[in-house]
């Protein structure tokens, strides 16, 4: 077996063993394959986040009939070697309960894996009804909120400073533009919401990040406020909004504004590369 990198040149070749759906467009993609026989029979990706010293492996795959032929180690001993290249702190990687063979391979290579919660949920309706957000929808706003689509590049780059310093990764480009939102406090980008739109059936928004930068108690709730008037101009009282990366602090104040659904949960899996 012969462990090779996957580019342009070849990647088609790799395409039947690579699932990419979950890419973020903002990491460094490193692909790497197995090739055996003069046919492909095994694939990885690894998604680098300098900003947060992660590698995620975002998809691990062999060919059933060449499994336990040792073409997964080989893999993983190349994304480790990637990952220390790279001077990452640490390796993680999602998957779903589906992925049964996943959890004991990751064990076996040293990850720490268990269950996370990765979204709560709520009904625009039930955000509406807050008497504090009702108020604020109506009140003049003491910020400047902006759609994410109207900044400038320099301030994307601030925002993305501030992201690295809270431990997220950059911002990527799988959000709307015009239902995203950037808040203004004294001229300096001071907390945003990303997010994007279902539009197939019921609409669903998902808040990809909600994170504040600012000390000030009122640029959240002024933030969602603004943000919520865009929301029903757009889609009424029907939506869903699914929050995910919510920054943990302003979790708990969106939870005072709505009872949340429970989350749904996914497979994760952790090692420290340090």
């Amino acid at each position: 077996m012969e462990l090779t990198g996957i580019d342009k040149t070849n990647q088609s070749y790799f395409e039947p063993l690579l699932f990419l759906d979950g890419a973020d467009p903002g990491e460094i993609q490193i692909l790497a394959g197995v090739i055996h026989g003069g046919s492909p029979v095994a694939a990885a990706a690894l998604g680098v986040d300098l900003a947060r010293k992660t590698g995620r492996i975002v998809s691990i795959y062999t060919r059933p009939d060449m499994r336990r032929q040792k073409a997964g180690t080989m893999l993983m001993k190349s994304l480790e070697i990637l990952s220390r290249q790279y001077k990452l702190d640490r390796m993680e990687c999602f998957f779903t309960e589906k992925m049964k063979g996943l959890d004991p391979f990751l064990r076996a290579y040293g990850f720490m894996t268990g269950r996370k919660k990765s979204s709560e949920s709520c009904r625009m309706s039930d955000l509406l009804s807050n008497k504090r957000i009702r108020f604020m929808m109506n009140e003049k706003q003491s910020i400047r909120v902006r759609d994410f689509g109207a900044i400038e590049r320099q301030q994307i780059n601030v925002l993305n400073n501030m992201l690295a310093e809270d431990g997220y990764s950059p911002i990527g480009q799988d959000f709307d533009k015009e239902l995203s939102l950037v808040a203004f406090l004294e001229g300096e980008p001071s907390a945003v919401i990303l997010c994007s739109a279902d539009h197939s059936g019921k609409p669903e928004v998902v808040v990809r990040l909600l994170a504040s930068f600012a000390k000030s108690p009122i640029v959240i709730p002024e933030l969602l406020a603004t943000w919520l008037n865009v929301m029903t101009a757009a889609y009424g009282t029907d939506a869903t909004i699914r929050f995910y990366s919510v920054n943990p602090g302003i979790s708990s104040f969106v939870r005072s504004l709505a009872a949340l659904e429970p989350g749904q949960y996914v497979l994760y899996g952790e090692k420290s590369m340090v």
